[in-house]
Formats: structure tokens, C-alpha cells, sequence
């Protein structure tokens, strides 16, 4: 969902003065998109994804950079 929303370049802009609703319509989206149980926040860094990325990318890095991030954003919407 996330990667979805960076390729489209529709990610909330913190200079537009709509940004508190991008935000809530990101927020709203990603809790549709996806199962808790699939969210960001879920990655316990155990790794096992690491080595199966053809791209090399720390995953649990990654998903916990996203998961601050949704954390940042759902105190935007309070």
C-alpha cells in the first residue's frame, strides 16, 4: 500500500493545506488495504524475508521506518 502510494506520487504533502485529509484518506486506505495481522507495525525483524529479496532491501528495516511513519501521521489526525 505504501510503495503503492510513493510510485503514484500520491503520498500526503505536509505543504499542502489539505494535508490533515490526505492523511486521514492514507490513514483510512491502509487500514482497507490491509489485515492487522499484515501491517508494518507486525514485523518481528526476524529476517526470514531478507534472503529471499532479489533487490537486497533490509525489509524489517524498511517496515519499521513505515511503521513510524503511520505512527507520526495517525497524531496528524489525532
Amino acid at each position: 500500500y505504501y510503495n503503492k502510494h510513493v510510485n503514484e506520487g500520491t503520498m500526503p504533502n505536509p505543504s499542502s493545506p489539505y494535508y490533515k485529509q490526505q492523511v486521514k484518506e492514507f490513514l483510512d486506505g491502509y487500514d482497507k488495504a490491509l489485515s492487522d495481522d499484515k501491517k508494518a507495525y507486525q514485523c518481528q525483524s526476524c529476517n526470514n524475508c531478507v534472503s529471499h529479496c532479489p533487490q537486497h532491501i533490509r525489509i524489517p528495516n524498511q517496515m519499521h521506518r513505515i511503521s513510524k511513519l503511520i505512527d507520526e501521521m495517525k497524531k496528524v489526525v489525532g
